[in-house]
Parts: C-alpha cells; structure tokens; sequence
C-alpha cells in the first residue's frame, strides 16, 4: 500500500497512514505494530482505510484525515470518533475528502479538502462551517482544492491550493 503520511506523536509512537491499507501504529518500546482499519459493522473503526494526513493538536487529541472525514483517535479505548459535514446531503462523500489539517488559536480545526473548499471544524461544537471559491467574489478562496495550509504566528490562516496558488 502507499504510505500517504507518517507522524510521530507527543508519546513517541509512530503512526503510518496509507492509502488503502488503513493507520499503523509502531510502538518503538517492544517494535510493534497495531494496524486500525475500516470495519463496516462497527462504527467505532477508522472510518475509511485511504489515510490522507495526520495531526495532534495542541490538547494532545490525535486526528485522522480520510477519504471519507475526519476522525479522532480515542487513547483509552483504541477506537474511534468519525465527523463528517453534513452540509451539502447531495455531495457528501466529496465534502469530506480531507486532505490537510491546521488548528488555529482558538483550538480549532481547519480542513483542507479535496475538491470543496475550506472547512473550520469547531471539536467542541462538532460543527462545520464552509468557505469556496465564488466566481464573482474577489475575496473568496482562489479554488477549491486546497492542499497545503498553515496557522502562522500571528494566527493567519495561509491557504496553498491546486490551480489557485496561495490564499
């Protein structure tokens, strides 16, 4: 499987996310390997096996971005919490293609996705608030495909995208 990300976390656990193959995890004190994967009949699995990025944010809680939303890795039972947007009903598969993920000051998410523009992810809400690119709004996102994001020191939000360049 291709290996999409890796990402070592505050407890010096590796984590491996493919695109196909799910999430490891190598436990480096006894050279381990935990592999989560997608598992239809339970919904505490890893929603989806195609892993696009991994980020720990700043209260020590550990997501997942896949092809089909945003998850969060629960330490104590080793399962998982899935959030999808609910916006669009017609398109969601395609709104929660999450391809990148920022905390911002405020603690945050920000959503980097594949074909759908911007999401704000509020973890204590569990909401979601969209941003797109407007055809005829100067101001709006440049496109829709955004790829690379960044929080800067001064909490700026940097948007780097496909056929859009930087926001």
């Amino acid at each position: 499987n291709l290996v999409n990300c890796i990402y070592e976390d505050k407890e010096g656990s590796l984590w491996i996310g493919t695109f196909g193959g799910g999430l490891n995890r190598f436990n480096r004190s006894d050279r381990s390997f935990t592999h989560y994967r997608h598992q239809a009949n339970n919904p505490n699995s890893l929603g989806d096996d195609r892993v696009n990025y991994l980020y720990e944010d700043s209260r020590g809680d550990f997501w997942v971005a896949t092809q089909s939303g945003l998850n969060l890795y629960n330490r104590k039972n080793h399962g998982f919490a899935r959030y999808q947007n609910q916006e669009d009903k017609q398109n969601i598969k395609g709104n929660n293609v999450i391809k990148i993920i920022q905390e911002n000051k405020l603690g945050s998410l920000w959503l980097g996705s594949e074909d759908n523009g911007l999401f704000l992810f509020d973890p204590v809400r569990l909401s979601f608030k969209r941003y797109q690119h407007q055809e005829k709004i100067g101001s709006s996102l440049a496109s829709n495909q955004n790829r690379s994001l960044l929080v800067d020191r001064k909490g700026e939000l940097w948007v780097g995208s496909i056929n859009g360049g930087l926001d």
